[in-house]
């Protein structure tokens, strides 16, 4: 599995990218658990390939779910199976932030498991991700709490999606926080703020108002809830 990404001009890859461009501990890289190839700029977390993304969301919440789906129906927008999935978020020891900070998640989907690393922008919309499928969910949970993360929020909700305009619409029912819209797209930086402005006309044409969106990740939400 090679990781790379262009970071200040230069190609880093491998152990060097998660410690710098994803600002992971540096016990990380030493950790028996985990195996790096820095010869061949392979690292080994699981035997599928991680992909590297800059992620650009803007999510809202719904007064009325059904209305909105049925607008976009009429839109001969195509609706994908409902799923379910239940998230682990697992922040990192000894802090309490989550921008510029490495933030794991364990998804799973039907019968599959993903981990995901997000770093999240300061703006609050924009996170650099990078995912992959593990085979153990378990032993990725032994792995991240030996690594300095701990499980902080369970979540659940049931999410059905549609493509219109370009964008990933996404219609969320999350379990205690109530209905959700999130609009998404992979972008590279040059492209994102003309993107973001482009989304939210796409939303406003959803009947979404701007008092409607929330920055705060579901997870965070939920934590504030149980505060």
């Amino acid at each position: 599995m090679e990781l790379q990404v262009l970071q200040n001009n230069k190609i880093m890859k491998g152990s060097a990218l998660l410690a710098e461009s994803f600002l992971l501990p540096r016990s990380l890289l030493h950790n028996p658990l985990l195996t790096f190839h820095t010869a061949s700029n392979m690292i080994e977390l699981s035997d599928l390939e991680g992909v590297v993304m800059l992620e650009m969301e803007l999510k809202a919440r719904l007064k009325n779910k059904e209305n909105l789906m049925q607008n976009l129906t009429e839109k001969e927008c195509v609706w994908k199976r409902t799923i379910c999935q239940e998230d682990i978020i697992y922040i990192q020891q000894n802090t309490g932030k989550t921008v510029n900070t490495p933030v794991f998640r364990i998804r799973k989907i039907d019968e599959k498991t993903i981990l995901t690393l997000k770093i999240q922008a300061a703006d609050l919309n924009t996170a650099k991700e990078l995912e992959l499928e593990v085979s153990d969910k378990n032993i990725m949970h032994q792995i991240l709490q030996t690594i300095g993360f701990d499980a902080k929020v369970e979540l659940k909700k049931k999410r059905t999606e549609t493509e219109y305009k370009g964008y990933t619409i996404c219609i969320d029912e999350v379990e205690r926080l109530g209905d959700f819209i999130e609009i998404e797209k992979l972008a590279e930086e040059a492209q994102i703020d003309a993107e973001y402005a482009h989304m939210w006309t796409v939303l406003e044409e959803l009947g979404i108002q701007k008092e409607d969106l929330e920055e705060k990740k579901y997870f965070e939400m939920i934590q504030r809830l149980e505060e």
